[in-house]
């Protein structure tokens, strides 16, 4: 799961170049078509694996897929702590009290060190994962504490733009 991230942003402009619709201006219309197709492909594929979070779901669902529609519960108290701030935001909307703002700016900076502490915990299962390549029952286990972690980000990730942007979380 790890990536030469060099490696990648090499072979991506290399395959850029050889399918950019530019190149195909004076072809068929099929021709066109196989380079925008190509082109679609090639970019949704960098953007998923340029994007730590992306390129490990991805990758997890291709080697130890979870079953339909499960998906880990967040711990408790972070949980709880999202309730909160949705609540301090609520408040804050309505009364501008600038003591809540302060708060949420507080906030914010603590969810901004939970998402690196958590982003960093990902990078580090990732290395355990690619270690593990011959041990099936590990990598389950494992899978599943890389998911809990993934849907912790997404949930703080979450968290953050709602505070950025005074709105509610969505899950």
């Amino acid at each position: 799961m790890e990536l030469d991230s060099s490696l990648l942003d090499k072979t991506f402009y290399e395959l850029s170049r050889k399918f950019h619709p530019d190149l195909f201006q004076g072809k068929s219309d099929k021709e066109k078509r196989y380079s925008l197709e190509k082109t679609s492909l090639l970019n949704d594929a960098y953007k998923t694996l340029k994007n730590l979070v992306a390129r490990v779901e991805y990758l997890l669902d291709l080697e130890v897929p979870a079953p339909e529609k499960e998906r880990t519960k967040v711990d408790p108290a972070l949980s709880a702590e999202i309730f909160e701030i949705q609540e301090k935001i609520e408040e804050e909307k309505r009364t501008k009290d600038s003591a809540l703002q302060a708060e949420l700016a507080s906030a914010k900076k603590e969810v901004e060190s939970k998402m690196k502490t958590r982003h960093l915990s990902l990078e580090a299962y990732t290395k355990e994962w690619d270690y593990l390549e011959n041990n099936p029952a590990q990598k389950k286990t494992l899978a599943k504490t890389i998911r809990k972690t993934i849907d912790e980000i997404t949930y703080l990730k979450n968290l953050l733009q709602s505070i950025e942007t005074g709105g509610r979380v969505h899950h």
